[in-house]
């Protein structure tokens, strides 16, 4: 949905600030909203209500990992009681808990309540539990590969890639498959981290090596989910309106441009990733440049430049 492409670059956007500089202020907003909902109680929120309440539980998550802090245990209650609602075997529901997870762990790392050897397992036990979540996803997403009709897509791919992209029925399937995808790729970069420089053991050498592959996987999956986005020249020519001349100048639906904008994050981490591979860590670049001036994102601009600096150091 549109909500939950804005909380990921609100979420962008703290994180490439430092957690000093995000003062509570920032959340006040957040903060009053966890205050009624203790005053009314957790309890008394109906199924009707529920949508709104567990929306606010991940703005609140989100913004618990920006700053570094546990989440508040409202967040929990309330999708203890939201499980009575709601369809807990989708997999986005388990998405969802993990994520809750990931965001105390990296609270325990940034305060120094949790070991190297804690952090690293810990790391693995979240990418294995997404690694489930993935291969149990149907038939709730669901998506399709497809090849370009030319051996070369013109960049609509990196060069190592296969021509294939996929297509997926919703923007917000793709969504929830990228920040499946991304989340692993985030966690695998953190044990690549943690691990010494030029790992020895046997375990650690087979830790490094599953992490790589991992990475390289979910960034080549992240880079086949584009095309049917932004390739307007062929893959997303169907999008363009009244059947518009892709090799002219064209314009853009809103919900094109919203297919867009969703996956704005999820290209930053490919191009961002230290262990993926360069072609796509170029091509992240590339298609973010593409979103910027062809699709007139601005977001898409200021994630651009904030990964240009990261790169200056």
């Amino acid at each position: 949905s549109t909500f939950e492409g804005a909380l990921l670059l609100d979420l962008f956007e703290k994180l490439s600030k430092s957690a000093s500089a995000i003062g509570d202020d920032k959340h006040t907003h957040v903060a009053g909203a966890f205050a009624l909902v203790k005053l009314r109680g957790v309890e008394s929120f109906t199924a009707q209500e529920i949508a709104a309440v567990t929306g606010l539980s991940l703005n609140g998550t989100l913004t618990a990992l920006s700053t570094g802090r546990a989440t508040d245990t409202i967040i929990r209650q309330i999708r203890h009681h939201a499980a009575q609602f709601l369809d807990t075997s989708d997999p986005k529901w388990k998405l969802t808990g993990l994520i809750l997870e990931a965001t105390d762990l990296a609270a325990s790392v940034l305060h120094g309540t949790t070991t190297i050897a804690e952090k690293i397992t810990r790391n693995l036990y979240l990418d294995n539990e997404l690694a489930a979540i993935a291969s149990s996803a149907s038939p709730f997403w669901t998506y399709t590969s497809h090849p370009f009709p030319a051996a070369d897509p013109k960049g609509a791919l990196p060069a190592h890639l296969p021509p294939t992209y996929t297509i997926y029925p919703s923007r917000t399937i793709a969504q929830m498959w990228n920040v499946l995808r991304l989340t692993r790729i985030l966690l695998c970069e953190e044990i690549l981290a943690s691990l010494p420089s030029t790992p020895s053991s046997p375990s650690a050498l087979l830790t490094a090596s599953c992490s790589k592959t991992t990475i390289h996987q979910m960034t080549s999956e992240i880079c086949a989910s584009l095309p049917h986005m932004t390739n307007c020249a062929y893959a997303a020519r169907h999008k363009l309106p009244g059947g518009e001349n892709p090799e002219k100048q064209h314009t853009h639906t809103v919900p094109h441009t919203l297919d867009v904008y969703v996956m704005i994050f999820a290209v930053y981490v490919v191009a961002w990733a230290p262990h993926a591979a360069p072609q796509s860590r170029e091509w992240g670049v590339k298609q973010l440049e593409n979103m910027a001036t062809h699709f007139g994102s601005q977001e898409a601009s200021v994630i651009l430049e904030v990964l240009r600096r990261q790169r200056r150091g």
